[in-house]
């Protein structure tokens, strides 16, 4: 049942989002908490913008995020509420996830999938938990699509 309800979460706030534009009310101006996968409870959070990471819920503005429509259809610049800084990532060996000023750029640009995948759409790379490691301040990176439960993300809007 919890697997059930996290599913029907994740496919309802991603129409929300805008991914099937048809049923859609939301604006703009929405704010939402990325969750990693339901059973681990960590949210993402862009205290520092220079390292990206999962925390523990604390509902503060760091931990909220908009979705503006991006330069094509399926494609959404993830602004930090705090700070008014894009998504981001940095091609090293590791690739970074950071906050850096909206720039028309691929790399600012993500696709919210239905099967949890939040994927860069300059790299094509999922969202990742690095290394798997499920504790509070671990960094998040893109990486290839590995099938982990590391790579899985639901929405739940802030109301």
């Amino acid at each position: 049942m919890k697997y059930l309800y996290a599913q029907s979460i994740t496919l309802l706030l991603v129409v929300c989002v805008g991914l099937i534009s048809a049923t859609s009310n939301c604006t703009d101006d929405d704010l939402y908490v990325i969750r990693s996968t339901p059973s681990i409870g960590l949210v993402v959070d862009g205290t520092d913008h220079k390292k990206i990471s999962v925390q523990a819920y604390t509902g503060f503005s760091t931990q909220l995020w908009k979705f503006r429509t991006g330069d094509r259809p399926g494609l959404y610049y993830i602004i930090n509420s705090h700070s008014g800084l894009a998504l981001d990532y940095i091609d090293s060996k590791e690739p970074a996830i950071v906050l850096t000023e909206q720039r028309d750029t691929l790399d600012q640009q993500w696709m919210v999938n239905t099967n949890g995948h939040i994927v860069n759409a300059g790299k094509m790379w999922n969202m990742d938990i690095h290394k798997a490691r499920y504790v509070a301040g671990n960094a998040l990176i893109v990486w290839e699509n590995n099938g982990c439960e590391c790579q899985k993300f639901t929405l739940q809007k802030k109301v």
